[in-house]
């Protein structure tokens, strides 16, 4: 049975690792309960490497849930290990293991990126309520204060079968009985949130020195860039104040005058990868909708964790 969940796994892992629109360079996470196992992918791996080498990681559930909420290192736990290049848990182990839904899919997908990082979403979340039950996360640090947070949601909102989170300034989370209805809601809530009719992302194509365009980004959306830091992965990945403005007020990228993206200094290709991810979220945020960064301290918390630098260790 295990090796069904983890073919399922493995089968949308793949596919959701192929549209940079929904998860880029290490981001994201799966999960999928057998019994007392639980396949929950590792840190650092990469989506659309899951037909390619193993990415997931086979962790003890029942002693997983005892201890999830006051410990972060999880390798203890992993009772089913392939590659020891995927030899620690998730950052995220801890709301996969104890929400009670079969499979938990977790994305930085553009759609709900962009209605993530508004103050105050309760229009976006009217929208997501048309998909699936849906909760409201305000923005907690990865790991265990992430978990608390979606477990209080999920509270909140009662026995459900099937769930949408929003979660504040990260990302999308959706649980369900199965694989094919966890994705199914991912693609459901980003086509309400960004609709369906833009194009996919492409971080290979281009110049390497230009991210966008000239033309890509309007006031509104240029302004959002170079505001602050949106979402974790971005501070972590492209730097405390990524995005800088013609007057070079910020980062390595530069928002030009004429709407464009360029690179001042070298990008990794996980780093292009997030980039270009933030262009899009810009471009279909809403230019009324006040806007939430994260903090100093926020992206302090972040960049100097442990946990992230491990992350940081695989980049390619």
């Amino acid at each position: 049975m295990g090796n069904e969940v983890l073919g399922e796994l493995n089968r949308h892992a793949a596919a959701i690792g192929s549209d940079l629109r929904l998860v880029q360079g290490a981001g994201g996470n799966l999960s999928g309960k057998d019994g007392d196992l639980v396949w929950v992918k590792a840190s650092g791996t990469r989506f659309g490497e899951a037909l390619q080498r193993p990415i997931f990681v086979g962790v003890d559930g029942p002693r997983a849930r005892a201890e999830v909420l006051s410990v972060e290192d999880l390798r203890h736990v992993v009772v089913e290990l392939a590659d020891e290049r995927a030899a620690r848990p998730s950052i995220e182990t801890a709301l996969h293991v104890l929400l009670p839904h079969r499979y938990v899919f977790h994305v930085h997908s553009v759609g709900a990126i962009a209605a993530a990082a508004q103050r105050t979403p309760a229009a976006v979340l009217d929208r997501l309520r048309e998909v699936a039950p849906t909760g409201w996360v305000p923005y907690a640090k990865p790991g265990i204060a992430l978990a608390r947070a979606v477990l209080a949601a999920q509270e909140e909102a009662g026995p459900t079968e099937e769930t949408v989170f929003l979660l504040g300034n990260h990302g999308l989370l959706t649980a369900a009985a199965t694989a094919d209805r966890a994705r199914e809601l991912i693609d459901e809530a980003e086509a309400a949130l960004r609709g369906d009719g833009d194009r996919p992302l492409d971080a290979t194509a281009g110049d390497p020195e230009v991210v966008a365009p000239a033309g890509s980004l309007d006031a509104a959306a240029a302004r959002l860039l170079t505001g602050g830091v949106l979402t974790p992965d971005e501070a972590v990945f492209l730097g405390s104040r990524p995005f800088a403005d013609a007057a070079g007020r910020g980062g390595s990228l530069v928002v030009t005058p004429e709407g464009g993206v360029e690179v001042d200094g070298e990008l990794s290709a996980d780093a292009r990868e997030i980039a270009l991810s933030f262009v899009a979220v810009a471009q279909h945020a809403d230019p009324a909708a006040p806007v939430r960064y994260l903090d100093e301290n926020e992206v302090g918390a972040l960049v100097d964790w442990e946990a992230e630098k491990w992350r940081r260790g695989m980049e390619r």
